[in-house]
């Protein structure tokens, strides 16, 4: 069995790490039974995407191998896995004030039906960059929202 991100048939180690472990601290962790997730096809319905105080509802389902765009506006674009537009989705709410510096989000769907789905998402932004200041665990961009 593979996906497109892993070739589980061929594995042959697995590397695991901590987050974060408080300072003169120890830890022992066993691990028995690992076992790879099989890929299940499933979807993403009505789906909120929350930014701080801010909503952004998607209306309808992004099934498997999807990609979805919003640029703004009512709607956002379906589109295949070669990027080829195959509908659109109803859009409600908007991002009018997204705080700057550090805020939650959360994505989160109505639909309790399915599995839940495994998500890339990538969050793209127009205005002037911000550097964000290198502390040695992270470092790069944040940029503003254009109003």
């Amino acid at each position: 069995m593979g996906s497109k991100h892993a070739h589980y048939e061929a594995v042959n180690w697995i590397k695991m790490g901590f987050g974060m472990l408080p300072a003169k601290s120890t830890v022992c962790v066993t691990v028995e039974g690992l076992t790879a997730l099989r890929e299940v096809d499933t979807q993403l319905k009505d789906a909120v995407l929350h930014f701080g105080h801010e909503s952004l509802t998607i209306q309808g389902a992004v099934p498997s191998g999807s990609y979805l765009t919003w640029d703004g506006g009512a709607t956002a674009v379906l589109h295949d896995a070669n990027w080829n537009g195959t509908g659109e989705l109803p859009v409600t709410g908007g991002l009018r004030d997204i705080p700057e510096g550090q805020f939650e989000f959360r994505l989160t769907s109505g639909d309790t039906d399915t599995p839940p789905p495994w998500i890339d998402l990538q969050l793209l932004t127009r205005g002037a960059p911000i550097l964000v200041a290198d502390d040695g665990k992270t470092a790069g961009l944040v940029h503003e929202v254009e109003h």
